[in-house]
């Protein structure tokens, strides 16, 4: 869809530190439901739309986030903030 023009890193690619290893068979879309506290057609929208990683969430550029149709800017800025939150407290090691 737009991947490829607005950053260079390969977000893809699972990095040992991420958030997801707590449930390794964990699909996207349930994480996004469990963490983030969103509906899951939410959830399935940001999968569909290429957003499979919580550090997608909460570090892709606001721009792109934005283009997902059905996104709010509020409830973007909601989303980014629980993402942030859970990432910070998992490297702290904080439930």
């Amino acid at each position: 869809m737009r991947r490829g023009k607005t950053r260079t890193l390969d977000l893809k690619q699972p990095m040992p530190e991420q958030a997801q290893t707590d449930m390794p068979d964990e699909q996207p879309s349930d994480l996004f439901v469990r963490v983030l506290a969103i509906d899951k057609a939410i959830a399935d929208l940001l999968v569909a739309n290429e957003i499979t990683t919580l550090e997608e969430v909460a570090y892709v550029p606001q721009a792109e986030l934005e283009e997902i149709r059905g996104l709010t800017a509020e409830l973007i800025a909601s989303i980014r903030q629980r993402a942030r939150s859970h990432l910070l407290r998992d490297v702290m090691g904080r439930p």
